[in-house]
């Protein structure tokens, strides 16, 4: 019966330490872990990301980073020190914006469904950021389907760092019709 007490004390001891190793993101408005939030240091890599449950393992911040940008749904949500990150559970404005439900009725059923709309992504080499992308975009839907038939990018400009140590961005800004002459 002691040795029970004993494995069980043992245990909790272990589950406590082991929960303490973890950063958990949850959301401002209604407590719920935000997913992928991405960890960046001060030099531009990427430390980590948040898993389903909104957590992160500590060891991958170091201290000697001195700031963290945290950046979640492809915004920067907060820009913390060490000492700020070091918690168990941090609170962020995800700012997620609640749109207008789109009704589509079947009167006149059209063939394709068009939903424009900017887009933005990051692009990394060797876990630090190397590019950043952003524009106007559309795909289409086949309304019978209701699969994915295309993306037709308006425009995008794409910002990338000449050198990976310099800081410097340079701007490229393309049109369609540039795109078309690419391909």
């Amino acid at each position: 019966m002691k040795e029970n007490y004993v494995l069980q004390i043992i245990f909790l001891l272990i589950f406590s330490f082991m929960h303490s190793q973890t950063i958990t993101f949850v959301s401002e408005k209604d407590n719920r872990p935000l997913p992928k939030v991405s960890v960046f240091g001060k030099d531009g890599s990427i430390l980590a990301y948040s898993d389903i449950d909104g957590k992160i393992d500590k060891k991958a911040l170091d201290p000697s980073q001195e700031k963290f940008q945290l950046v979640y749904d492809n915004f920067s949500v907060a820009t913390l020190s060490y000492t700020e990150i070091d918690h168990d559970i941090i609170k962020l404005n995800d700012r997620i914006k609640e749109i207008e439900t789109v009704v589509i009725k079947n009167n006149k059923p059209a063939k394709y469904i068009f939903i424009k709309g900017n887009f933005n992504s990051y692009v990394t080499v060797n876990n630090k950021l190397n590019a950043y992308a952003d524009g106007i975009i559309t795909y289409i839907f086949d309304n019978k389907s209701k699969k994915l038939k295309s993306t037709n990018v308006q425009q995008y400009r794409i910002y990338r760092l000449e050198d990976p140590k310099n800081e410097k961005k340079t701007n490229f800004i393309m049109g369609l019709w540039e795109l078309a002459e690419s391909s």
